[in-house]
């Protein structure tokens, strides 16, 4: 497993973008009442109730391929609550909660 990486933001953001979540993604992260880990869950929550999308869930895939260090086809079958647990282990919460902050001040 590596760590998230600057090429992996670039991903995200063209995820999110043909996912169309810039609205999504504002409600859950203006809400600063939460903890950092429970903020995590609701974008995480939001990006794969969000992405029927066949290309933008192969694209995921992809992704979370590259992180885990993993083939596509084992993320497929994998467990989403593991995945959720390589998740936390690939990046630092409480330091993109002050990253996602930032960029919802500027989507306002």
């Amino acid at each position: 497993m590596r760590n998230l990486g600057n090429e992996d933001i670039f991903a995200i953001g063209r995820i999110l973008t043909k996912a169309n979540l810039k609205e999504e993604i504002k409600k859950v992260s203006i809400n600063n009442e939460k903890d950092v880990e429970e903020i995590g869950f609701d974008l995480l929550f939001t990006v794969f109730t969000s992405c029927s999308d066949k290309e933008v869930e192969e694209e995921i895939y992809s992704l979370l391929a590259s992180l885990f260090e993993m083939e596509v086809d084992d993320i497929r079958r994998m467990d989403p609550i593991q995945t959720i647990e390589n998740l936390k282990q690939v990046a630092d919460w409480s330091k993109w909660k002050s990253f996602f902050s930032l960029g919802v001040r500027s989507m306002k």
